[in-house]
């Protein structure tokens, strides 16, 4: 589910830190209700390189793996709509 339509991004609070990333990165945000999110990051040629589902935490941990370097676009969905668009750099 990539999107760049700014009308269906409903914003809430988040940190994503560190970002560039070596290894591993957090991302924190403020949970709504009983929502369950999903989380995709997707390279620049809109390929998505990873999908977490049925995330119930307020805080996800994504580790490297074998993603390799460059830019991305991480992206927080619920039921509700996009919650967070933001770049992401793996070094």
């Amino acid at each position: 589910m990539f999107s760049t339509d700014i009308q269906n991004l409903n914003a809430i609070s988040y940190q994503l830190f560190p970002n560039p990333v070596a290894d591993q990165t957090t991302l924190s945000f403020k949970k709504e209700d009983n929502s369950i999110y999903t989380l995709s990051i997707i390279d620049m040629s809109g390929r998505i390189i990873l999908l977490l589902q049925n995330i119930e935490t307020k805080e996800i941990t994504i580790e490297r793996g074998n993603i390799k370097s460059g830019v991305y676009i991480i992206q927080l969905y619920s039921e509700s709509g996009i919650l967070v668009s933001d770049k992401l750099i793996f070094k």
